[in-house]
Parts: C-alpha cells; structure tokens; sequence
C-alpha cells in the first residue's frame, strides 16, 4: 500500500478531475428547498447545508470550515457523528483542508489509512475511512470548504462528488448575495466622506440601547461632538484641508473608544458617540479622554500642524426617559450649552440640570 506523506502527494493522487464527477441530472428533496428557503440568517443557512449533505451523501459527518483571516479556516457548523471540534481551526497553507480551500480543488481521498499526515491520522482515529472535501467558490472568492466524511467506503463515488460539488457551489452563491447585501447595507448606514455610521444608523442603534435598558435596565450614555470654529478651517485652508480635518477627527474618536462604541456623523462637523453599558461616571471618564485626544493633538494638514478643539454635550439615560430621543436631546443641549460657555468643554445634562465637567 502507498503511504502518503505530504500534502501536495494527497493532491498529485486525490485531486478530482470534472470528468470523474457525474454529469447527469440530480434530484433534491423539496424539504431542502423549503429549509433553504426558510433560512434567514447565515448561521441557519449553513445549517441547512451541513444538515442535508450528510443526508442526501450518506455521510457520517458533514461539517463546514469558513475562512476566518487571510491564514486560517475555522470549523463554523457540523452534523452527524463524532469529529474535529466546532471551533477547530485549520492552517491554509500545511493542512489538507487548507489546502482545499486555497488551491480551490475538490478532493477524494477513498483511503485515509494511506495518509501519513496528522490531520488525517487524527480523522482515522475517529473511525473514518474515506473523505471528499469541496471548495466553497463563488467567482473569484472561495469561502471555505465543505467536508464529507465516511466511515465505511464512499457508494457510487462519481455521484457523491457531483452532489457535493453542486451543493458546495450552491452553497457559495448565496453566501456571496449575502455578502453582498451586507455591503449594501454598510453602505446605507455608512457617511462616505468619514466612514462613520450616519444617521440612519443612530436611530437603529439607539432603539436597540434603548430597549436594552427598558428589559434589562442596562444603562448607555451618548456623547455629542461639535468641531470648534471649523467654518474658519474651509474659509481658510479650502474644503480639502477641512475634509482632512473630518476624516481625521472619525479616525481619533474610533481609536480612543471601545470598539463596542459607536461613533456617528450627524452632518457637517457635528458627531456623536453611543456607548451601551455605560453610566454617567464612566460616560464623564469617555467625553474626557476624547475633548484630550483632540485638543492634544494638533491635525496635520500636509506640512501645516493644525491645532483644534471640540466642544461636547454628554447624557446617560435616566428613569423619566420615555424613548431613546429624550437622551438625544438632552446631550444635543448640553452641547449646545458647552458652546454657549465659550467652546472647548465638555457639558452634562441630566434632569434639566446642566454641568461642566
């Protein structure tokens, strides 16, 4: 018997070319069609698929692996009996089923038994014998793989490899739409000129704060920014400089907040931040380490260093609110209060009571 001891030897000998795979009809149970049909999120569609491949392949165990970086596959779903972890995570380039997903080839491997490589010793030890795994690839992008393995040898292999490399194919286009309708729909809540959330978004993210803190009483706080003088920045300098100064300024709120904050452009220079689990003192200690950010730093506009400033309006939730709007409004007034007092400060607004901070 052969022994395998590399994985470019588990291509040269197991690599499935198109005219081994049947090229006749195939027939899929309508309860299929329904379940896909009924699949509404990405976790349930690869459900589905993971579901009817051990069915409809009389596998033993079916399990999907998707890309999770530009080095690794991560077991994301399986179905049947005993295997590699969900969770398992797969190196691109030395692992078999790396290897499938990167050189975008379909594998049989009849005999596991031949393989001298821990992946598939490690895949024997569970009692399998054979494996087909299959390329999840739509156009130009290949998600991961989808792997079938057997524990007694593969029936009518020809049409085993024609339904999985179908079912893996189906599987890629939607998972291409629906990567695509998640870009549309960034796009739609996304400013273009800062890559902040916009408006749009505000109003979906702050329903959620919102009902968080109506269920479960977890607090959140907003924090309202307003760039000072910064009319005087595009009358001086053009609007080019002021973009700069916008796209800067996005980029500064992002990196000293948690990435669980969120931070919206409202229009013009104006922007906001929405922190869940968030009280006033911790809200206070946020508003603060921004106003630093910004004053301490001056905004490099080609080889001048601009000095600038914000003014901010801060306010937390409080038990006499009756909709997320009422927490809006009062940090858009303890915004416009800070700028009232002269700019360059931070103001609290809770229960009509304003604060300088």
């Amino acid at each position: 018997m052969r022994v395998i001891r590399s994985i470019d030897e588990v291509f040269a000998t197991s690599t499935v070319p198109q005219s081994e795979v049947e090229s006749g009809d195939i027939c899929v149970p309508i309860a299929f069609l329904n379940d896909l049909n009924n699949a509404d999120t990405t976790d349930g569609l690869l459900s589905v698929y993971s579901v009817w491949a051990q069915k409809l392949l009389g596998a033993d165990r079916c399990s999907i692996a998707l890309k999770e970086d530009a080095n690794s596959l991560v077991v994301t779903v399986m179905n049947g009996e005993a295997g590699m972890p969900m969770g398992a995570r797969y190196a691109l380039h030395d692992t078999i089923i790396g290897a499938v997903s990167q050189r975008e080839e379909m594998l049989h491997i009849p005999d596991i038994t031949q393989l001298d490589i821990a992946e598939a010793k490690a895949v024997m030890k569970m009692g399998y014998h054979a494996a087909i795994l299959a390329p999840i690839v739509s156009g130009d992008i290949c998600f991961g793989t989808l792997n079938a393995n057997f524990k007694s040898q593969i029936k009518d292999a020809p049409a085993q490899l024609a339904l999985i490399q179908v079912m893996a194919q189906s599987l890629a286009a939607r998972m291409r739409i629906i990567s695509q309708m998640d870009d549309l729909n960034d796009l739609v809540l996304t400013d273009a000129l800062t890559g902040a959330h916009n408006r749009r978004f505000l109003d979906a993210q702050a329903q959620k704060l919102w009902e968080a803190w109506t269920d479960h009483r977890s607090p959140f706080c907003v924090v309202t920014i307003d760039v000072d003088k910064f009319k005087r920045v595009n009358d001086t300098h053009g609007h080019d400089a002021g973009d700069t100064v916008l796209r800067t300024m996005v980029k500064r709120l992002m990196s000293n907040s948690r990435v669980d904050d969120h931070i919206i452009r409202l229009g013009g220079e104006e922007f906001c931040t929405l922190s869940g689990k968030s009280d006033l003192k911790d809200g206070i200690a946020r508003a603060r380490r921004l106003h630093t950010a910004i004053r301490q730093n001056p905004f490099q506009i080609g080889a001048l260093a601009l000095p600038l400033t914000i003014s901010v309006g801060l306010s937390c939730v409080v038990s006499d609110d009756t909709c997320y709007e009422d927490v809006l409004l009062r940090a858009d007034q303890a915004l416009y209060q800070a700028k009232a007092l002269g700019r360059d400060r931070i103001v609290t607004c809770g229960n009509d009571v304003f604060m300088v901070v």
